[in-house]
């Protein structure tokens, strides 16, 4: 049970204090979390067009890869033996959203030609 508070003008003072602290606390977090929710959709948004795009770049990958392979052989020894350099690097930094640290990637070009012939 709770203790019984004498009835002061004090007491009342105090109260008062702890509802406003109470109510601007409530009002920060409630931002705070429209501000994520924002953030969220918008990721999740990039995430849907990604996926939408991903199926009609796989297929034309994959039919470019059986094209290659028609027209070469079989070329896989050659390409796996060969030097592989990066031409895409992913970076990484915090981004802070209402005191939250969130992870963002970006993608980088490293200027690395990656066009070059495979003879068999």
């Amino acid at each position: 049970m709770s203790q019984q508070v004498p009835a002061t003008r004090m007491n009342l003072q105090t109260y008062k204090s702890k509802h406003v602290a109470a109510k601007k606390g409530f009002d920060l977090l409630k931002k705070k979390s429209d501000a994520l929710k924002v953030r969220f959709r918008e990721i999740c948004k990039n995430i849907y067009s990604t996926k939408l795009n991903m199926g009609t770049e796989s297929s034309d990958a994959f039919f470019s890869l059986t094209q290659a392979e028609y027209a070469a052989g079989n070329f896989r020894k050659n390409l796996l033996e060969g030097q592989m350099l990066a031409s895409v690097c992913v970076a990484s930094r915090t981004d802070n959203v209402a005191g939250v640290k969130l992870p963002v990637f970006t993608k980088q070009e490293t200027g690395i030609e990656t066009h070059e012939r495979y003879v068999v």
